[in-house]
């Protein structure tokens, strides 16, 4: 045999006798395929620094005698197997010819580990069974021409994965790279930090990977079987204190650049197929997925493309312009749909903005005459005598109500005066006019006995200075909302960031959601102190999102968008009214309630309330 070159050499010896028990209680791991010098040189690696240490290599290449003797001089547990059985299958025999207490899985290129941190990590889930993973980071070894070698470490690869089936929607986060979010510490050890997903390498507890009967998905060759691994991870630990997952930033893997060279064509062939993405894409219902900062995939039926983030407000335009359409062609579908007689109430309170409540219920009357209720809340006690008189002209109902309540109480009281099954929320600066249509909206709650709630959109009112009516624009404010209590992080994504042939049904005509705007129609009955209602200690400026965000944790009602329901938004303004309006407090107690640290909307950015920082910046990953 030749000797092993020593370019990759780590020049501080070591020793693993300096922590009892890991020669006998850990196994190396890995598979290759199509660049079997590299998993030579893998070998070697280890090797160097864990001279008795037991290593598994599942080789997916043609066994010959070099390789043989190679493993043989090498003390290497080496199982021959079929050509290109898959990473996943090979991991499988892996974990289940582990006879050692800890699995530690690598690729086949690794070039050199830092001993010191690999001690340090199998100390920490040795002595803590209630980790069930800690791994590392990347790092690549580049050559000069001269030889010299060229470290660099790749970001911390630490994310967390969220699974919206209803939505068809995975969204990966990076807490510890976008700028301002920091990662969960590990209690015990608080350079390692708590996770969904780490990277290829690292300690695995193997009692308790079978306990949980962990396995890779051998259906998965390549391309995906890593997070589908941990999508089925993170059902098998839900609810468990005893199955962490952390990373360890400080315990690097190098491998290096030459060991991809042009001689690993087959590697690189096999390495960057796609077609296991459509399994996996259908496996868990997605059709999205976003690595927030960095790109979106979208698994089409003939394949999936990759976009940047750069270019996603270009991509969610024109999906917004197929909503748009959809809503279109749902209105004149349900133009005649018979929402019945007194089945409907029209709900909107108002302080210092009467005349916005008499434009309301003016545009109310005229589109459905008498045969929808209205019940108005006007917050002031002195309410004027021709307010009185206008609302019994046109058949309103007032609840008294005392001076500047705020929109959440108002809204529980009104609330509690509907008799109908259906109320319309109703902001008081909303106008009806000829294409609001409740026809989509009240035969999906008729239909769908499970839903509690069906939002629209607005359409803003701009005038120019001498009030002639310039333009109409539309404002969607629909989300799709996670919220990650480690960090406190609370994720919004727009509808229409979403693919529109992938995830709206035209046939069912409504889409789910999180976050309505104010213009929805609710089913009475889900409506109560002990159900939902809105939090009155948030007069305004917070008491929507709790709403939503209380429902998404607590209540698990079920919203969904409606894009043939829309309403002229015309914003009426004083300054008695802006003098209310922008008051903080309700925001503030809103961040404090559920512990909201940071908030990312996927379009606008991210920010950190809790600590003052309440402007938008750009999602960058550091």
């Amino acid at each position: 045999m030749k000797e092993a070159p020593d370019m990759f050499v780590d020049t501080t010896k070591s020793n693993t006798d300096t922590l009892v028990g890991f020669d006998s209680n850990v196994t190396f791991g890995f598979t290759t395929i199509d660049r079997r010098p590299a998993a030579f040189e893998a070998v070697r690696t280890l090797r160097r620094d864990f001279p008795k240490t037991k290593i598994i290599v599942v080789d997916q290449n043609l066994a010959d005698d070099e390789a043989r003797e190679f493993y043989t001089d090498n003390s290497v547990d080496v199982h021959f197997v079929e050509y290109d059985c898959g990473l996943s299958a090979a991991r499988n025999l892996m974990f289940d010819t582990c006879d050692t207490s800890y699995f530690f899985m690598l690729d086949d290129d690794v070039v050199e580990i830092p001993f010191q941190e690999m001690l340090r990590s199998f100390e920490i889930i040795s002595k803590d069974n209630r980790v069930l993973v800690i791994g590392g980071r990347s790092g690549k070894i580049s050559i000069t021409e001269d030889g010299k070698k060229v470290k660099s470490i790749n970001p911390p690869f630490n994310n967390f994965i969220f699974r919206k089936p209803k939505a068809n929607l995975a969204v990966l986060f990076d807490p510890g790279i976008i700028e301002g979010i920091k990662t969960p510490r590990y209690d015990i050890d608080s350079t390692c930090r708590i996770t969904d997903v780490v990277e290829n390498f690292g300690f695995f507890n193997v009692q308790k990977y079978r306990e949980l009967a962990l396995k890779w998905d051998e259906d998965l060759k390549i391309g995906v079987e890593h997070l589908d691994f941990y999508f089925n991870t993170q059902n098998a630990v839900a609810g468990r204190d005893d199955a962490k997952i952390l990373a360890n930033p400080r315990m690097v893997a190098y491998d290096v650049d030459a060991i991809t060279d042009q001689t690993m064509a087959a590697y690189r062939q096999k390495r960057f197929r796609q077609n296991f993405r459509g399994l996996y894409s259908s496996k868990w219902g997605i059709s999205t997925e976003i690595h927030l900062g960095k790109w979106m995939n979208v698994f089409w039926p003939d394949g999936h493309n990759t976009i940047k983030w750069g270019e996603l407000s270009k991509f969610s335009e024109l999906q917004k312009s197929s909503y748009d359409k959809a809503g279109i062609e749902l209105r004149k579908r349900y133009e005649n749909f018979d929402i019945g007689s007194k089945r409907v109430t029209f709900i909107a309170t108002s302080i210092d903005r009467l005349d916005a409540m008499q434009a309301l219920a003016i545009s109310i009357r005229a589109r459905f005459s008498s045969s929808v209720e209205i019940i108005f809340g006007i917050q002031d006690t002195r309410l004027p005598e021709s307010f009185a008189n206008f609302a019994k002209q046109y058949e309103v109902s007032l609840v008294p109500m005392d001076e500047d309540i705020g929109l959440s109480a108002a809204r529980n009281r009104l609330v509690a005066s509907v008799e109908t099954e259906y109320f319309v929320l109703c902001d008081d600066d909303f106008i009806l006019d000829h294409d609001f249509s409740l026809g989509n909206a009240i035969r999906a709650l008729d239909e769908e006995h499970s839903l509690s709630g069906v939002g629209g959109f607005y359409r803003d009112v701009i005038y120019t200075p001498e009030m002639r009516l310039m333009r109409k624009m539309e404002r969607h404010f629909t989300f799709h909302a996670i919220y990650e209590p480690l960090t406190g992080t609370l994720i919004r994504i727009p509808f229409y960031q979403l693919p529109y042939s992938l995830c709206f049904d035209m046939d069912r005509g409504v889409m789910d959601a999180d976050i309505l705007q104010n213009l929805a129609v609710f089913r009475t009955s889900d409506f109560g102190p002990e159900k939902l209602h809105w939090d009155e200690r948030m007069k305004i400026s917070g008491e929507h999102m709790d709403f939503y965000v209380k429902n998404l944790l607590v209540d698990k009602k079920k919203f969904v968008f409606d894009p043939s329901l829309s309403v002229l938004h015309n914003r009426v303004q004083n300054s008695a009214y802006r003098a209310k309006r922008a008051r903080t407090d309700g925001i503030e107690l809103f961040h404090k309630k559920w512990n909201i640290q940071h908030e990312i909307d996927s379009e606008l950015g991210v920010r950190s309330p809790l600590r003052k920082d309440t402007t938008w910046r750009p999602i960058e990953n550091k």
